[in-house]
């Protein structure tokens, strides 16, 4: 992947919220909306789901999600962390 911070920046942050909500065992929109303290973020993201028709799947099809909307990235809230200290990797 090239790109200057931006682009990879993106990726491993969204990945690693990917990753969170996996080790939770919730779907990765529905984690994200659980942390979202942006209204308009929180409407776009709804407003995806309807159009995308995005559902729960097998199994054994992993989904992933990303969203973005300006740089730099915040960090990761208190909670999203203390998830990822309570699961164990396997």
């Amino acid at each position: 992947m090239r790109g200057v911070s931006a682009l990879p920046n993106v990726f491993a942050h969204e990945s690693w919220i990917d990753e969170l909500a996996w080790r939770a065992g919730e779907d990765p929109i529905a984690f994200r909306l659980r942390y979202l303290n942006d209204p308009r973020a929180v409407a776009l993201i709804e407003a995806l789901i309807r159009q995308a028709n995005w559902q729960d799947g097998p199994a054994s099809i992993a989904r992933a999600a990303t969203f973005t909307r300006r740089f730099p990235i915040p960090p990761l809230p208190a909670p999203a962390t203390t998830i990822c200290r309570r699961c164990t990797p396997t």
